[in-house]
């Protein structure tokens, strides 16, 4: 994982997924014994304060880099988390039977 220039965003996602992962197997045996909401609050934390790798295209294909979000973007995200229960589904979906996706819609 040590090659970060790819000619196309396919191959340039399989690192990222490879790097993110590491991180989100490490957030979770470290918060195996809490909700998935508190998993995913932690990732969020970490997506803000450390950053998780993304593709940026450039001249010559795509470069994987790490970057943070804006405290904008954390904030609504958490807001988000906020609303839904332990497994991230909203009070609508829960009052309407429904909890087959998540309450979280990306911006």
């Amino acid at each position: 994982m040590s090659v970060r220039h790819f000619k196309t965003s396919e191959a340039a996602d399989e690192t990222i997924d490879m790097l993110n992962n590491r991180t989100g197997r490490q957030i979770g045996v470290a918060n195996a014994n809490t909700s998935i909401k508190d998993q995913a609050k932690v990732v969020l934390n970490q997506f803000h304060k450390e950053g998780l790798y993304v593709a940026k295209e450039n001249a010559s294909g795509f470069s994987v880099v790490k970057e943070k979000i804006t405290d904008e973007q954390f904030s609504y995200m958490n807001s988000q988390y906020d609303r839904g229960d332990n497994a991230g589904f909203s009070p609508e979906q829960l009052a309407n039977g429904e909890r087959k996706e998540s309450i979280i819609e990306y911006q």
